[in-house]
C-alpha cells in the first residue's frame, strides 16, 4: 500500500464529522483535538446570537483578567519594577487548564487588583499629605524667620 503524501490545500481528502461532547469534557477534548492540528471546527449555531452563548461569561471574565494584568504591569512599569520572565517547560503548555485552575486565577487576579488599588490610593493620599505638610512646614520656617525678624528690630529700637 503506498502512502500519498497530504496536500497542503483543501484538495487534501477529507471527512464531514460530527461529535457531541459533554459539557463537562468539553475543554479537555476540544483543546487535544484542536492541539493535533488535524481537524476544522465548523459553527453550527450560526442563528445564535454571540451574546447568547454559553461560554460569553467565561471570555469575559478571561477578558477581565487580561485587563488586569495589563493593568499589573503598567503599574509595576510606572514604579520600575522589572519583570523577569520565566522559560515555560513544553509539557505544561501541553495541558489544558482545569476549569478550577482557571478560577483560582481569576480570584486571585481579583483580589490582587483590589489590593494594588489601595495601595495606589494610599500612596497617593500620603504623598498628597506629604505635600500639605512640607507646604506647612515652609510657611512655620517663613513666619518663625519673621518673627525673629520683627523681635530683634524692636530690640534694636528700644
Amino acid at each position: 500500500m503506498v502512502v500519498e503524501e497530504e496536500a497542503i490545500f483543501r484538495s487534501a481528502e477529507m471527512s464531514l464529522v460530527q461529535l457531541y461532547i459533554p459539557t463537562e469534557i468539553g475543554r479537555e477534548s476540544i483543546f487535544s483535538l484542536g492541539h493535533l492540528g488535524l481537524i476544522e471546527f465548523r459553527d453550527l449555531n450560526k442563528n445564535v446570537n454571540a451574546f447568547q452563548r454559553f461560554f460569553v461569561n467565561e471570555i469575559r471574565r478571561l477578558d477581565n483578567v487580561e485587563r488586569q494584568y495589563r493593568f499589573f504591569k503598567s503599574e509595576m512599569d510606572s514604579k520600575k519594577i522589572e519583570l523577569y520572565e520565566y522559560p515555560i517547560e513544553e509539557t505544561i503548555l501541553q495541558k489544558v487548564s482545569k476549569t478550577s485552575v482557571i478560577d483560582e486565577h481569576c480570584e486571585n487576579a481579583d483580589l490582587l487588583e483590589n489590593r494594588i488599588s489601595e495601595l495606589k490610593t494610599a500612596s497617593e493620599t500620603l504623598l498628597s499629605q506629604q505635600m500639605d505638610l512640607k507646604q506647612h512646614q515652609q510657611k512655620m520656617v517663613q513666619s518663625l524667620m519673621l518673627h525673629l525678624l520683627l523681635v530683634l528690630f524692636q530690640e534694636k529700637k528700644f
